[in-house]
């Protein structure tokens, strides 16, 4: 029986019933994941500090509960619980991608409290971290090593496996069924992709894809768009048919921005979620292909994004340098 919550079982009654207990005591091993960044009981990480500082499988005093012999041999361990009760119309828009942070960062404290190592930290701040935290060959992340970024135009091309693309003057002319495959595939949040694109196909144009996950360039209602999980967002734009225009799209951890020729795009609200505030995109690019147009230039970097249209801070500050060494011209007679 997982112990949650004393004020619905406690521990001693559970085990005098014949009951084997595991202690998930809510307080502080709970995380309801909201996207807010809060912390404690039902917050949207769970207090792993506390529940490395205080807490043992064996003691549910953290949540009014008692401390129980360690020996006893009717407490199986303890664990810790990730809620997502915030659906529907309390839908955040947190993916498997953010609702993993929050169960790696208390599976860490809960591994570390079960062990039982005498060599472990005696509190929180004194623990010894592993060089990387993730097992060898994985990348929960969907971090992109540096050799993987591209950028693909018509002298690069060659270097893709592109099928039925055809390199023009204009750029690369993609028809439906033309596609470049053998991409990253998923990129994690941190990274820009930039397009240079115009499309001349009517009705759904998919930009690319990867699994099940795909970003438009138009959507089945015209507008840029992506699936991500159970998610389809979309932005207030459509693009017009045979004009040329740059695309960024922005990732950063719960927050996705599009800029179509250097203006910011804004994110079309969805009625039924109302309180959707996050959007973390892991950009699919496995296979570029399913539109119509021309491609005059694709580019993915880990960059931070540094829009055109807006003057730098360094340059700004040198302008009004100048404008302060002006001199008032003189009234000539």
């Amino acid at each position: 029986m997982d112990i949650w919550s004393i004020g619905w079982q406690r521990p001693a009654a559970a085990i005098a019933q014949g009951a084997k207990i595991i202690n998930i005591t809510d307080i502080p091993t709970y995380s309801v994941p909201s996207g807010s960044n809060s912390q404690g009981g039902y917050g949207d990480y769970a207090n792993y500090e506390t529940q490395y500082n205080r807490w043992t499988p064996n003691d549910f005093s953290t949540g009014g509960g008692p401390r129980l012999e360690a020996s006893n041999p009717n407490i199986l361990g303890g664990g810790h619980a990730v809620w997502n009760d915030n659906i529907d119309l309390h839908e955040t828009g947190l993916t498997s991608y953010d609702i993993f942070k929050r169960f790696f960062k208390s599976m860490q404290t809960t591994a570390e409290r079960t062990w039982g190592s005498d060599r472990a930290g005696k509190t929180f701040a004194e623990r010894t971290l592993p060089t990387s935290v993730y097992a060898p060959q994985s990348n929960p992340d969907k971090t992109v090593e540096e050799s993987d970024l591209f950028k693909i135009n018509p002298g690069t091309v060659k270097d893709y496996l592109a099928k039925k693309v055809q390199k023009t003057e204009a750029g690369l002319n993609f028809e439906k069924d033309s596609s470049i495959e053998g991409l990253v595939g998923d990129a994690g949040p941190s990274h820009v992709l930039k397009l240079d694109v115009t499309v001349t196909g009517d009705g759904e144009q998919t930009f690319s894809t990867s699994g099940n996950n795909q970003l438009y360039l138009a959507d089945k209602d015209g507008y840029l768009a992506y699936t991500f999980e159970q998610f389809h967002i979309q932005f207030n734009k459509k693009l017009e048919k045979n004009k040329r225009y740059q695309i960024s799209v922005v990732t950063k951890p719960q927050v996705t921005e599009v800029y179509v020729d250097g203006e910011k795009v804004e994110r079309i609200a969805n009625p039924a979620n109302p309180r959707l505030a996050h959007n973390s995109l892991v950009l699919p690019l496995e296979t570029i292909g399913g539109f119509k147009g021309i491609l005059h230039s694709a580019e993915l970097s880990n960059e931070a994004f540094v829009n055109p249209r807006l003057i730098p801070n360094d340059h700004l500050q040198f302008l009004q340098l100048v404008k302060s060494y002006q001199v008032p011209m003189q009234k000539v007679q």
